[in-house]
């Protein structure tokens, strides 16, 4: 690990001793042999993600310590991000903020479209010195695949390549994670959803001229509906999600997050991993309305002891549309007599 151990970490190994907290998270994660996905499915109209989940996996996070149980001074002393914060004074402005964000995510769900864009990755592994020892770059497209057909809401991510054929195991041969499905993260604070996240208020900031509400929230373990799995050197681990979300106090619109591992994972050697989100409106011509997509994720990794960094960044939006084109049956030749 780098550095010195936070709050988060701290309070992990109250939890579990002789483990390390982790302080990251994310859909999707490879690294040599192996693969972290949660696939986007969907039960009725409720967004969720189940990535094949048996009922007794989610019982590893049993009992964890979560953000939500940290001292707000121990939050701010450990997350630059949290600088600026000005304290809750109590709980009270909790319900009417997870309300009308919750509207907010329901509504950005309903507008979601199928779109295509390119995106630009940059890799990067850490030496034990933190300096960086090597980089790679990448340049794809990206499809985000909505369906809003018969009830069943659907989202999917697929990394392209010119042809717009899928890749799957992008810097797989040069050990760097493979990291992607970022589009509906916001899915946590969809109203249906809410009653399996623990929350807290920690307090407003101002960035950018705008004022933003900050709140805390940890995945219950038992009941978690947005999940991710780990597979490496031929083992498997589901992951769930604690971090904090920076809720817009004017549009309600969910502008940022910061996702973590709920525990770290050591029966998989993944130690920390932290998903830093930034959501944006994109405005697409012919698009009827505007959408709610990141425009940047940074995503750092701690497996089996080496710190690991993906860079994304989004552009040229646009929209994707499928072509189906019926081709005539050639007509049937009359057969000669016999």
């Amino acid at each position: 690990m780098q550095g010195g151990a936070s709050c988060i970490e701290r309070a992990a190994a109250r939890h579990r001793p002789f483990q390390l907290r982790t302080a990251l998270a994310l859909v999707a994660l490879a690294v040599g042999a192996g693969l972290v996905q949660g696939p986007r499915r969907y039960r009725a109209s409720v967004p969720q993600f189940l990535p094949g989940q048996s009922s007794d996996e989610q019982s590893y996070y049993a009992g964890a310590y979560a953000i939500t149980d940290l001292p707000v001074a121990d939050l701010v002393a450990d997350l630059p991000e949290l600088q600026g914060l000005q304290p809750a004074a109590g709980q009270e402005p909790l319900p009417a903020i997870l309300s009308q964000a919750g509207a907010s995510v329901k509504q950005a769900y309903q507008d979601i479209t199928s779109v295509a864009l390119d995106e630009q990755i940059t890799q990067e592994q850490f030496g034990y010195n933190q300096r960086i020892q090597s980089t790679a770059r990448h340049q794809f497209s990206y499809l985000i695949i909505a369906s809003h057909e018969d009830g069943n809401e659907t989202l999917q991510e697929y990394r392209t390549d010119a042809r717009m054929k899928p890749v799957e195991s992008l810097g797989f041969g040069e050990g760097f994670p493979f990291t992607k499905d970022f589009a509906s993260m916001w899915v946590l604070f969809y109203p249906e959803n809410q009653p399996e996240i623990k929350c807290r208020y920690l307090g407003q900031q101002t960035s950018d001229g705008r004022n933003r509400y900050l709140v805390c929230f940890a995945e219950r373990p038992g009941g978690a509906v947005v999940t991710g799995r780990f597979d490496a050197q031929g083992r498997s681990a589901l992951l769930l999600y604690q971090g904090v979300a920076w809720i817009d106090a004017a549009s309600f619109r969910i502008v940022r997050m910061r996702l973590d591992l709920l525990e770290p994972r050591l029966d998989v050697a993944l130690e920390r991993q932290t998903t830093d989100i930034q959501f944006g409106e994109v405005r697409i011509p012919k698009a009827p309305e505007a959408l709610w997509l990141p425009e940047e994720v940074v995503v750092t990794t701690v497996y089996n002891g080496q710190l690991f960094r993906n860079r994304h960044r989004y552009s040229n939006f646009r929209l994707f549309v499928v072509k189906h084109e019926i081709t005539p049956a050639e007509p049937e030749q009359p057969r000669a007599p016999n």
